[in-house]
Parts: C-alpha cells; structure tokens; sequence
C-alpha cells in the first residue's frame, strides 16, 4: 500500500551501450515503474564517486567488453538522503524492512 512513496533508480555505468531505449527496455522487465538513468561518462563517475560505487570497463575477446561494477544498492530516504547500503543478496523480507522504517 506504501509502494507510490517508493521509486526505484537504475543508473547505467555503460552510457555506449545502454541507449534510453535499452535502458527502458531492461527496467521495465522488472516494472514498469522503475527508471533506468543514463548519462555523459562524466556525469556518471560524477554519480558513481558521490556513492563510492566502483565501474571498470574490462577488455575481453575481439574487441568486445564488460563493465565491471560494484554490485551494492542504496536506500535513500524521503529527503533524498542516502541511509542504508544493501548488499546484492539481501533478502526481500529486510529490504522490505528497511523501505517501510525509512518511509516512516
């Protein structure tokens, strides 16, 4: 019943690739209330660097990559206040835990 207060980022680190239509694409195969954020690459080590996330571009075979990243997310609160770090493989129960204290 909470879930209008809650909106949900996912910001690309591969602006080449990760075109608004293909980020649209991959974050409405979540929901279709998610948003997928690009950016310049400078606009993005600008992000990731306020939220000490790490991004590499790691060289594979025939020229091709992979980003590597680091592959934590963040609550932030009504005020746009970064408050909890999660891991990737926190479990839904507490994630939920942590959304409904901080919309409190």
């Amino acid at each position: 019943d909470q879930a209008s207060r809650v909106q949900v980022l996912m910001i690309s680190v591969d602006p080449e690739r990760d075109t608004p239509e293909v980020l649209r694409a991959y974050v409405s195969g979540f929901d279709s209330r998610f948003l997928g954020l690009t950016g310049t690459p400078g606009q993005i080590k600008d992000v990731a660097s306020a939220f000490k996330a790490y991004y590499a571009r790691a060289a594979t075979v025939n020229g091709n990559y992979n980003m590597d990243h680091s592959a934590n997310f963040y609550l932030l609160d009504t005020k746009g206040e970064s408050r909890v770090l999660l891991a990737n493989n926190t479990g839904a129960e507490n994630i939920a835990h942590d959304i409904r204290a901080l919309l409190r």
